[in-house]
């Protein structure tokens, strides 16, 4: 099976819009089916899928959220919200490691300033934070929009860069 997320082409619009028509889809390559799973994600940005395909994480870039969608289980076909607010906003592309946690690309408000700034926040499959890290100095105030785990080595790309900034212990 594969999923994909579908939002307006022009996430700027969407964005001012207060947008939430996005959807998560499921492809079967054998049928050539395609399911709607979730409908009305306010920005849908990004989709990850567990380790043991129980459940997908989907981030919401307007929604300020991630929301869990059972895949297998009694629970199947149901979803929940495991991340909502919480001082990060704007998540992005959101990506399992081979650890089986999650990297959301996202931002935060620092309290001098009130101006948002990047960082790379790990969760569980619950949603709970084991880490936040803050890539203001290294990117400002620009945006990232992903951030992917290779071997020890953190990878963060922004739409706003032309550059890939690699992150190593």
């Amino acid at each position: 099976m594969n999923f994909c997320l579908s939002f307006r082409r022009n996430s700027t619009k969407g964005l001012q819009a207060n947008d939430s028509t996005g959807r998560l889809l499921k492809y079967d390559v054998r049928t050539n089916q395609v399911t709607v799973l979730m409908r009305n994600l306010s920005g849908a940005a990004g989709a990850a899928v567990s380790g043991d395909g129980r459940f997908v994480l989907v981030s919401e870039f307007i929604g300020n959220r991630i929301q869990r969608y059972w895949l297998t289980r009694s629970n199947a076909g149901t979803s929940e919200i495991i991340l909502s607010n919480l001082n990060i906003v704007r998540p992005n592309n959101i990506k399992r490691t081979i650890l089986g946690d999650f990297l959301i690309a996202a931002a935060t408000v620092t309290q001098a300033s009130q101006t948002p700034v990047p960082i790379r926040v790990r969760v569980d499959g619950s949603g709970t934070i084991s880490e936040i890290v803050s890539l203001e100095a290294q990117y400002g105030s620009t945006p990232i929009s992903e951030a992917q785990l290779s071997g020890l080595s953190v990878y963060v790309s922004s739409r706003g860069v032309n550059f890939v900034g690699v992150y190593s212990p």
